[in-house]
Order: structure tokens, then C-alpha cells, then sequence
């Protein structure tokens, strides 16, 4: 289903849903110390992770999927339109440019997301007045602390 109505509209040649936890080459590698030591986690099972955590990509892939979902390339007006709504999920109200909408966040402007998942850092984000997509992705050196999301330290 993804293939069908999301990579392939979007011409991404680079992204992938497998139907099991393998994480295809290339790939960044990934450490972490969430298990007590620092080690390499980059073939830990996603599974345990939202829906989403087995979907592997290319940095520029997913600047266009940053871009789709920025400006609701692949949903109607009005879903668009409802999906960064500052009341849809109720966080807003009382924040005009900071608020989580439905499955991203808007910030001064951006339209963000930053998954985090054992070492892995990532934020991909689109700016609708500039047309600009941003990603950022980040892994965890020896001494880095898993409370930090680097890769948003460094899009701030």
C-alpha cells in the first residue's frame, strides 16, 4: 500500500517498508547506550516502535516526503487543511505558531517531525512560506546523552 500510494508518487526510489525488521545497505549506523553500555544498535528490531520505525530512507527522500507532507501533496485540501489545524488535536489553542497538529509538529513556521529510535536521531521538517525542506540526522557518539534529540538541537 505504501509503494503504491506514497513512493511511488512521490518518485521515491530510496525508501522502503519491509515486511519484516531487516534493515537493508546501506545504512548509518547507529549506537546507543540505552541498554547500559554503548553499542552498535543499527540492526535492532524497530518493531517494538510506532507502525512507522521499519521504514528506511535516504536523507533526500525524505527532504521530498518533508515537502509532500508540508504542502499535502498526497491528501485533499480539506484534510490538509484539518491536518495543521491548531485545534484538531487540542494542543494549541492558546499557542498561534507552537503546537503539535495531527502527527506533526508546527513551530514558528515549520512543519516538523523527529523521530528518535535506539541511536538514531532525525528530524525532517518543510517551511510553506519558503519552500524549503530540511533533514537532519544524527547517531550517538560514546559520550552523547540519550536525553538530548541532537538532531534538533542543530535545526534550532
Amino acid at each position: 500500500i505504501y509503494e503504491e500510494h506514497v513512493f511511488e508518487p512521490l518518485g521515491l526510489k530510496h525508501t522502503d517498508y519491509p515486511s519484516d525488521a531487516e534493515v537493508r545497505s546501506p545504512v548509518l549506523h547507529a549506537f546507543s547506550n540505552d541498554r547500559g553500555k554503548y553499542e552498535d544498535s543499527t540492526y535492532w528490531n524497530p518493531s517494538w516502535t510506532s507502525h512507522s520505525g521499519r521504514m528506511t530512507s535516504t536523507l533526500a527522500d525524505l527532504g521530498t516526503i518533508a515537502r509532500a507532507v508540508g504542502t499535502g501533496k498526497l491528501v485533499s485540501e480539506g484534510a490538509y487543511r484539518e491536518q495543521f489545524a491548531p485545534t484538531t488535536v487540542g494542543l494549541g489553542r492558546n499557542a498561534k505558531d507552537l503546537y503539535y497538529a495531527m502527527g506533526i509538529a508546527v513551530m514558528n513556521g515549520w512543519y516538523l517531525q523527529n523521530p528518535r529510535f535506539g541511536g538514531y536521531n532525525l528530524i525532517f521538517a518543510y517551511h510553506p512560506a519558503g519552500k524549503w525542506s530540511v533533514v537532519v540526522a544524527t547517531t550517538m557518539g560514546p559520550k552523547c546523552s540519550s536525553d538530548i534529540a541532537y538532531s534538533t538541537v542543530l535545526f534550532k
